[in-house]
């Protein structure tokens, strides 16, 4: 899926090579670039997979936490098995919710959730950095 509008920020990524580490590499980048984010993919030890497994099993351990409804960058971890090792930027805006990844052999793409749930890759869940979260709540409490 392609935005409609030529000026969607995905429209930079869309298109760029795979590379080892992709998609790992790319949620790093988005999230700098586009979200001012700091993700230090350093601070998960181990190999891509086993770091994206650690970023699911203790996600408050690299300053994440599990939400039920994803906003524009939030995290999202894929699987097409049980265990989670590939990880995508949520895109609120195209095709009601769609994912930016970078996929061995196709490059960096943005296929719809409903694709992704149809396809080869299994949703797991949504996140998104705790210290958002928190003020996020105080900005309700105080509304």
């Amino acid at each position: 899926m392609i935005p409609s509008s030529p000026a969607h920020w995905t429209q930079r990524y869309l298109g760029m090579p795979y590379e080892p580490g992709g998609c790992l590499l790319l949620f790093v980048r988005v999230q700098r670039e586009r979200f001012g984010r700091i993700v230090d993919p350093v601070a998960i030890p181990g190999a891509l997979r086993e770091r994206i497994l650690a970023f699911s099993a203790a996600p408050e351990t690299v300053g994440w936490a599990r939400v039920a409804r994803p906003i524009d960058g939030d995290a999202v971890l894929m699987s097409f098995h049980a265990r989670p090792h590939h990880i995508g930027v949520y895109v609120a805006d195209v095709a009601r919710g769609s994912v930016l990844q970078s996929i061995e052999g196709s490059g960096v793409v943005l296929p719809s959730l409903a694709s992704q749930a149809a396809g080869f890759w299994r949703v797991l869940g949504f996140y998104r950095p705790q210290a958002e979260i928190a003020a996020d709540a105080v900005a309700r409490e105080a509304a």
